[in-house]
């Protein structure tokens, strides 16, 4: 589960992440409906190239009524590299160059290697998002804070003409201020739920290369699944 809800979260990341706000002219928040909340933050979230920020995540599970909470921090390169780090409850490192993907278990002293299109291809954000407006129908359900900010509350669900989407139903939580994705929450058929809450966010901040690279530690498992 921490793979799938951390994969969809990278692409959503480098999709739409965050660019330097007050770019558009649009009409005062009253006046605006699910679609056209949609509409502005689509345009406004179409020219990064790279993000840092730290994250927090909390899963629900229904079955047990279990929370399972980590946090860590993440750095983001259009098109497809990435370096996710969990500092808390468990230390985990997952790195992309774009081609392969690196999963390391410091407590497990484990590396798994899998190739970058092999750890999902269903969650490309060129299927979920560049066309987010057709494959997804918004509803407004109001007005919410996310860490004191005021936040439009959007249910996207998938369209009926889109056929296996790879994310049918998540909830976002859009800054008022800048259009900025504050926070978001992804559903899955089990009833369970990830929501990602998203702090201290830096616009494309210069990133060195060997940011995506990663050396694996001596005396580890290595798992080769390429």
């Amino acid at each position: 589960m921490r793979i799938k809800c951390f994969f969809f979260l990278i692409l959503l990341l480098i999709e739409m992440g965050c660019v330097s706000a007050g770019i558009l002219a649009v009409q005062p928040p009253a006046q605006l409906d699910g679609q056209q909340i949609l509409k502005n933050v689509r345009e406004t979230y179409k020219d990064v190239e790279s993000v840092k920020a730290n994250f927090s995540q909390e899963l629900f599970i229904s079955l047990t009524d279990e929370i399972q909470k980590s946090e860590g921090n993440l750095s983001l390169q259009s098109p497809d590299k990435f370096c996710l780090i969990y500092e808390e409850p468990e230390k985990q490192t997952i790195v992309s160059n774009g081609e392969k993907v690196w999963f390391y278990d410091i407590e497990m002293e484990q590396v798994i290697i899998r190739e970058a299109i092999v750890v999902d291809p269903a969650l490309n954000p060129l299927t979920i998002l560049t066309q987010i407006e057709e494959k997804y129908e918004a509803q407004s359900k109001g007005e919410a804070k996310v860490d004191d900010k005021e936040c439009f509350q959007l249910l996207l669900v998938a369209a009926d003409s889109v056929s296996a989407p790879a994310v049918k139903e998540m909830t976002i939580w859009v800054d008022e201020t800048n259009w900025f994705i504050r926070q978001f929450q992804i559903y899955n058929e089990n009833g369970d739920y990830t929501v990602y809450t998203l702090r201290r966010i830096e616009l494309n901040p210069d990133l060195e290369e060997e940011k995506f690279k990663f050396e694996i530690p001596k005396n580890v498992e290595i798992i080769d699944e390429t």
